[in-house]
């Protein structure tokens, strides 16, 4: 088309970090991004992720444990999210499906340890050990410390 003439087409640069969070889909013959590629680019399928001119998209840097946890749960949640809506059109794909259960109980690990060490995120984590309500008691994760 004329407009690639001015602006060819960049392949996605992958991250160097081999962190946790890309440890799910390794491999490049998947057509899924890693969790924090696909947090990042905002696409999480590779053949449909078409980069801006030269943009690179920045890597965040968690200034702290919290917002480290903070951070994978974002991106934890994200991909599982994607992959819903992948499943929702594609009910029988066997490789989104498998994935899906994987990040999700991931997923599902990393925000019992950030509630069980950080508090509630959300109202139905605010239950303690005495069945009490107590997200009002609590700071909200938004409040800096």
């Amino acid at each position: 088309m004329y407009y690639q003439s001015f602006y060819p087409y960049q392949p996605f640069q992958s991250f160097q970090d081999e962190s946790e969070l890309s440890r799910a889909t390794k491999s490049m013959d998947s057509r899924f991004f890693g969790v924090e590629e696909g947090f990042l680019a905002g696409n999480i399928v590779r053949s449909e992720y078409l980069p801006y001119k030269n943009y690179r998209v920045p890597k965040l840097n968690p200034k702290n444990d919290r917002e480290s946890k903070l951070y994978n749960l974002l991106a934890l949640y994200d991909y599982s999210h994607d992959l819903n809506l992948i499943l929702d059109v594609y009910p029988t794909d066997k490789e989104a499906l498998a994935l899906f259960t994987e990040i999700n109980n991931q997923y599902k690990k990393a925000r019992e340890e950030y509630v069980k060490q950080y508090g509630p995120l959300m109202a139905e984590d605010a239950r303690d050990e005495n069945g009490m309500f107590n997200y009002i008691t609590t700071p909200s994760p938004w409040i800096a410390r």
